[in-house]
């Protein structure tokens, strides 16, 4: 069973994209899950009109407390054997719960690739920027970090690690990993995911 978990926080047209790529992917059988994070937007609207489209959508509200703890709501509310996340501005390839289930059958952390829209010049610098080690034509390869934005996760790894660190303000994926490292794991990136 694969997971996929987007966290969302008054991101309604956003997270409408990123629910659309969702729909058109190649593998139908995974559950969804969103964690809106205390939105006062028409976010609830949204996902209710993707319910027919993608059944196994559940939404989640709850009161504003931060992504980690929202990752780890999702987390807790999954099924999975193989938890994905994305974010609710990214629109994943229709391929993206293939590739990413296909390594994590050997994998027990997939860190996907990211590609960055060129409309906006100033968007584009800083996604590459910050993105770079991420980019669709590096090789794959055994990486020190990951991007929340597509990365992957064996159940097993938050059993062992015990999640994402609850009250933290920002860089709770990076904060995790490092955790997850030094207990041993490693990170696959996958180019093609």
């Amino acid at each position: 069973m694969i997971s996929v978990i987007i966290c969302t926080y008054n991101r309604a047209n956003l997270l409408k994209r990123a629910l659309n790529s969702l729909v058109r992917q190649t593998v139908k059988e995974f559950e969804l899950i969103i964690v809106d994070d205390g939105s006062e937007d028409n976010t609830c609207e949204i996902c209710n009109s993707f319910k027919a489209q993608i059944p196994s959508l559940k939404y989640i509200y709850r009161k504003h407390s931060g992504l980690s703890s929202a990752r780890n709501v999702g987390i807790k509310s999954s099924t999975g054997d193989y938890i994905l996340f994305t974010d609710d501005d990214c629109i994943a390839e229709e391929n993206w719960v293939e590739r990413m289930s296909f390594y994590l059958r050997r994998e027990s952390i997939v860190a996907g690739a990211i590609t960055s829209p060129v409309s906006n010049y100033l968007k584009l610098c800083h996604n590459i920027a910050q993105f770079h080690r991420f980019m669709p034509g590096r090789k794959a390869e055994y990486i020190k970090f990951i991007a929340g934005s597509n990365m992957g996760f064996n159940i097993s790894v938050f059993n062992d690690t015990g999640g994402f660190e609850e009250n933290r303000k920002m860089a709770e994926d990076m904060e995790f990993i490092l955790r997850s490292r030094v207990k041993g794991y490693r990170i696959f990136f996958a180019p093609d995911a």
